[in-house]
């Protein structure tokens, strides 16, 4: 995105939040309550390190934390629904012909067990079985050592071999989604204690992150081509050049 102007970026991403805001709004039957998710959706895409509900609420302005767990808890709102709508803008906006999906694991290490699904159990983001959350399954093929780990598919019957070996190899992208999302969203600092909370903290962490991805896919679109530069040869002389005297003519 270096080659758009400033101006352009910044009416671009005003456009895709305010898009956002919008259809999460949709969501809600209380203007509180989209208030208070759309603040939610301001912390999780803001600066802040740590995306507890104490941070947003601060960022948001707020004397504590308790409109941002409501948006998480005890407020009437479908999170499905808000999922269908990440989905089908995701799908508008991104898709492409040969698009495929892509169920891959991830986890977040945890040191206690009051948070729900919180175990000793196996994720790949430590490599070892660790005390930690984690929502699906990994399917990979290690290709330094060329271990193999089972993958399930469902192509139709008479799909080419070559169509799943290149949908499996588009794997790392799912890591890449990932490793961005808990960098700048925080995915895993939720402080829910229960499946309910912790669904609708994930789906407004994948709104944002839709966000992210339509904002830049459009902002590449946007972006100039690269000139690309002529090589100009130097002058020379066509002249006889001088040797040194340490060397032999040829």
């Amino acid at each position: 995105m270096s080659g758009i102007a400033v101006e352009a970026l910044l009416g671009l991403w005003a456009a895709e939040l305010r898009g956002a805001k919008e259809r999460l709004r949709a969501l809600f039957a209380r203007p509180t309550v989209a208030a208070s998710a759309s603040a939610f959706l301001d912390g999780l895409l803001g600066p802040e390190r740590r995306k507890t509900g104490w941070m947003r609420a601060e960022a948001a302005g707020d004397a504590g934390p308790w409109r941002q767990q409501a948006v998480l808890g005890r407020s009437q709102w479908d999170a499905d629904a808000l999922r269908d709508v990440v989905r089908d803008h995701a799908v508008r906006a991104l898709a492409e012909p040969d698009a495929v999906l892509v169920a891959g694991e991830t986890g977040f290490p945890r040191q206690g067990n009051a948070s729900c699904g919180v175990g000793r159990q196996y994720t790949g983001s430590a490599g070892k079985v660790t005390n930690c959350q984690v929502r699906g399954l990994l399917v990979r093929r290690a290709l330094h050592d060329g271990a193999m780990a089972c993958s399930t598919t469902w192509c139709p019957k008479g799909t080419p071999l070559a169509t799943p070996a290149l949908v499996e190899g588009r794997r790392w992208a799912t890591g890449d989604a990932s490793g961005t999302t808990k960098t700048e969203l925080g995915p895993g600092h939720n402080e829910t204690r229960s499946w309910h909370g912790w669904h609708r903290h994930v789906t407004l962490v994948m709104l944002a992150f839709a966000l992210l991805a339509v904002v830049r896919h459009k902002a590449d679109a946007l972006t100039p081509p690269q000139k690309t530069r002529s090589r100009v040869r130097p002058p020379s002389s066509a002249g006889r050049c001088r040797r040194s005297v340490a060397l032999p003519a040829a």
